[in-house]
């Protein structure tokens, strides 16, 4: 499923922030690091491309900053997974 969102399109007006927030980050605390790279890729792959970048209400604030912060989580805390990788996902 992690997979598939990341390589998932949507119709313009539709977006997977929140999903990505209830959905894929949960899955950074697995326990199989694959299933964690998986959940950081997806979410840098949706939010690269997803709208909410350019928003400037409360909603969008709290949830890019819930995403980043679970990312740069894992990325220093996580033995697996390097902040220097991660950052190669974003671009």
């Amino acid at each position: 499923m992690l997979s598939f969102l990341e390589i998932f399109t949507l119709v313009a007006g539709h977006v997977l922030n929140e999903f990505v927030r209830n959905c894929a980050l949960p899955y950074l605390e697995e326990d199989h690091l694959e299933v964690r790279k998986a959940a950081a890729l997806t979410c840098c792959s949706v939010f690269r491309r997803d709208p909410i970048g350019f928003q400037g209400s409360n909603n969008s604030i709290e949830i890019i900053s819930d995403v980043i912060d679970k990312l740069l989580t894992v990325g220093i805390a996580d033995p697996g997974l390097s902040p220097f990788a991660m950052t190669s996902w974003i671009s």
